[in-house]
């Protein structure tokens, strides 16, 4: 009669002979055959599935950092929606010759440069 159950499963790497590693996971397990006890191992090799689950998880790691770099690029451009709104309106009220007019112009320029790279991140954040 064979009974059995699985003593110990480990997940570890190997080194090969020519120096190159790889990921094993082994089982074993003991049963009684026969009134004899014996040992049985198995050992797989898993190091394509180390190597996908690795993928799967930078995969999910760049995900997580585009939704972040969306909302942070979708919340600063609505702040810089507001200040280009507020610089043309005090612009468009301004006298050319008064003293701040100059500032604020740098101020709109700004602002509108920072647009565009807060556009490239939006565009990056959906791929």
């Amino acid at each position: 009669m064979v009974r059995g159950k699985i003593e110990m499963a480990l997940d570890f790497p190997v080194k090969r002979r020519d120096g190159s590693i790889f990921s094993v996971d082994i089982s074993a397990t003991h049963f009684e055959l026969d009134e004899r006890q014996h040992i049985f191992d198995i050992f797989c090799n898993i190091t394509e599935r180390k190597k996908i689950e690795e993928q799967l998880i930078q995969s999910q790691k760049m995900e997580a950092i585009g939704i972040l770099t969306g909302g942070v690029a979708h919340d600063f451009n609505n702040m810089l929606s507001m200040i280009l709104g507020y610089t043309e309106l005090i612009l468009f009220n301004m006298n050319t010759k008064d003293p701040l007019h100059a500032n604020l112009q740098e101020i709109l320029k700004a602002a509108q440069h920072y647009t565009a790279i807060t556009r490239q991140l939006l565009g990056f954040a959906r791929k």
